[in-house]
């Protein structure tokens, strides 16, 4: 699975100072935001409640795999530059994209 933990900045006040930072840095070098034009305090009102906003993320993945008893479990914390274009890099730097994964023992 491919993700970043996109909602612990609602919950963690030095990831926000980072993201806030990340989107000057953006505006500075000329990047749009997609996410700007979008209903953007509706949205981070509905991200500060949900699940895995208060979550350290990958690790909670590889824990919750880690306890179902998956034979091989797999993470790589940060695949940002195999997959991200420059302006992504600059506009999220502070959540980079992991992958996670598992696989059940065959039967």
């Amino acid at each position: 699975m491919f993700d970043a933990n996109w909602g612990l900045r609602f919950n963690d006040p030095v990831l926000q100072r980072q993201h806030d930072d990340d989107q000057s840095r953006a505006k500075e070098l000329g990047y749009e935001n997609p996410h700007d034009r979008a209903n953007l305090q509706e949205n981070e009102n509905i991200s500060k409640n949900l699940f895995l906003s208060s979550r350290h993320r990958p690790s909670w993945d590889l824990e919750a795999f880690m306890q179902s008893q998956y034979k091989k479990v797999f993470l790589d914390r940060d695949v940002t530059k195999l997959l991200w274009n420059e302006q992504q890099k600059v506009l999220y730097r502070s959540t980079p994209m992991f992958i996670v994964g598992a696989e059940k023992e065959s039967d």
